[in-house]
C-alpha cells in the first residue's frame, strides 16, 4: 500500500538510522538510492546504486519509477521516525480529502517545530512566499510528505536540479496538485555535519540561482524571509570592457580589493594575479602590476608555467585559483612576496557546474596551500559563498 522513498549521498549512518527507525513502527517496502558511487546494501530496504552524483531531483524521480504500491512517502535521509510519526494519519487525510499531497512537520534537535507550509505570491517574475493557507489547501509544504503515486510520476522534479529542488518542484507544479498539512504528524530532524558531505549541500545556492534563471524568475523571498536576487549572480568569469559590470557585482569585487588593500603600503610593489581588465590598479595602493593570459593593458602571463624574476612585496590573487588547471606555479610565486599573500576564491562546490572552474576548495584545502614554516594566516573574511583569506610572511 505504501512504499517509503529515501535518496541519500554520503551519509549512510543517517540513513541507516532512518530505516531503523521506520522498521520500529512500519512493515512496508522502503526503497533507498544511493549515489556516492559506491556498491551499498542497508539493512531492511531495497537499494538502488546509480551512477555518481545524480542529485537529489532525478534520485527522486527513479525512486518514484520504481514505486509499485499506490502511495510513497518522501523522506529526507537525516529524519528519524518517532511515535509521533503517524503515517496513517497523513493517509487517513489525503484520502478524505482527495489529496495529492499531505505533509506533516519536523522537529528540530532543538526540539523546535519546522513550520514551511504556505502559498506563493507570483507577480512580475518575482516569487513570494507566505505561511497561510488557501482555505486548507497550499502551494508548498516540507520535504516530509505522503503522496499518491501517480501524482508524483505525473509531476516530477527537475533533473537538472541536483540540489534547490524543494522551490521548483513546488513553484513548477502549482495549482496542479492539491496538497494538505496536518502539522501533528511529526518527524525527528537529526542534523549531523560531514565535511565530505557539506561540499556537496553547499552547492545549493548555485541550484537555486539556475532555477531562476530558467525559469524566468529575478527575485525569490521564501518563507523563512530569505531572500535570493539574481542581481547578485555573476554570471561573468572574465569582466571585460564590452561587459555590463555593475551594481552588486561590481560592488562585491571591489569590496574584495578594498579588503585586500588593507594589507597594501603606498611604497610596496603589489602583483594582481589574474587581473582581467586591470580594474583592481585604482584600488589598491603601491606600485601595481598586473598579470593575465589576456590582458587588457597589463602583462601578459601565464600563471600555471611562466616565472617572475623580480621582487614584491604583496601578492593578490582574486577568484583566480580556481580557473586553474594546476596550482604549484601559482603557489610558487604567491609565495614569493616579501610580505603578504591575499587569495579568494569560491568555498563551494563549483567545477563541473561552472565550466571556468577547474577546482574546489573548502576553508581548510584554500589554508593548507598557503600555510607552512614560513607563511601563517594572518586575517580571513567570508563574502556570500566566497572566502577572502590573507597570509602573511613568518620568515
Amino acid at each position: 500500500m505504501i512504499t517509503f522513498l529515501i535518496k541519500t549521498f554520503k551519509r549512510d549512518k543517517c540513513c541507516q538510522d532512518l530505516i531503523d527507525s521506520i522498521r520500529k513502527y512500519y512493515d512496508y517496502d522502503i526503497l533507498v538510492l544511493s549515489d556516492d558511487n559506491k556498491k551499498k546494501s542497508f539493512n531492511g530496504a531495497e537499494t538502488i546504486n546509480t551512477e555518481y552524483d545524480i542529485g537529489l531531483s532525478e534520485g527522486r524521480n527513479r525512486l518514484v519509477d520504481r514505486v509499485k504500491t499506490k502511495y510513497c512517502v518522501i523522506l529526507d535521509d537525516d529524519f528519524v521516525f518517532t511515535e509521533e510519526t503517524k503515517i496513517e494519519k497523513l493517509l487517513e487525510k489525503l484520502e478524505k480529502e482527495n489529496l495529492d499531497i499531505c505533509a506533516g512537520s519536523i522537529r528540530q534537535p532543538d526540539n523546535s517545530i519546522l513550520h514551511y507550509e504556505g502559498i506563493y505570491g507570483y507577480e512580475k517574475n518575482r516569487l513570494e512566499m507566505f505561511k497561510e493557507s488557501n482555505d486548507g489547501l497550499y502551494d508548498f509544504v516540507l520535504n516530509f510528505f505522503i503522496a499518491k503515486t501517480d501524482s508524483l510520476k505525473k509531476y516530477r522534479w527537475d533533473s537538472e536540479l541536483k540540489l534547490a529542488e524543494h522551490t521548483a518542484f513546488f513553484f513548477q507544479h502549482r495549482g496542479k496538485l492539491r496538497i494538505g498539512y496536518l502539522p501533528e504528524v511529526i518527524v525527528n530532524h537529526k542534523q549531523v555535519k560531514d565535511d565530505e558531505y557539506t561540499k556537496f549541500r553547499m552547492r545549493a545556492n548555485y541550484f537555486i540561482y539556475q532555477f531562476m534563471k530558467k525559469y524566468g524568475i529575478v527575485y525569490i523571498k521564501n518563507a523563512h524571509g530569505t531572500v535570493y536576487d539574481i542581481k547578485e549572480y555573476s554570471p561573468y568569469e572574465r569582466i571585460t570592457e564590452d561587459k555590463k559590470f555593475d551594481g552588486i557585482v561590481r560592488k562585491r569585487h571591489e569590496d574584495r580589493y578594498r579588503w585586500a588593500d588593507r594589507f597594501v603600503e603606498k611604497t610596496d610593489k603589489v602583483i594582481d594575479a589574474g587581473c582581467g581588465i586591470g580594474y583592481g590598479k585604482k584600488i589598491l595602493k603601491g606600485e601595481y602590476i598586473g598579470l593575465d593570459k589576456n590582458p587588457v593593458d597589463d602583462t601578459m602571463f601565464d600563471l600555471t608555467v611562466d616565472k617572475i624574476d623580480y621582487d614584491y612585496d604583496v601578492f593578490v590573487g582574486l577568484e583566480i585559483i580556481e580557473h586553474l588547471p594546476i596550482l604549484a606555479n601559482f603557489i610558487e610565486i604567491a609565495k614569493k612576496a616579501k610580505k603578504y599573500i591575499i587569495i579568494s576564491a569560491p568555498l563551494i562546490k563549483t567545477a563541473g557546474y561552472n565550466k571556468y572552474h577547474l577546482q574546489d576548495f573548502t576553508e581548510e584545502s584554500l589554508k593548507d596551500l598557503f600555510i607552512d614554516g614560513n607563511w601563517e594566516l594572518n586575517e580571513e573574511d567570508k563574502q556570500s559563498n566566497y572566502g577572502i583569506f590573507c597570509f602573511k610572511r613568518i620568515s
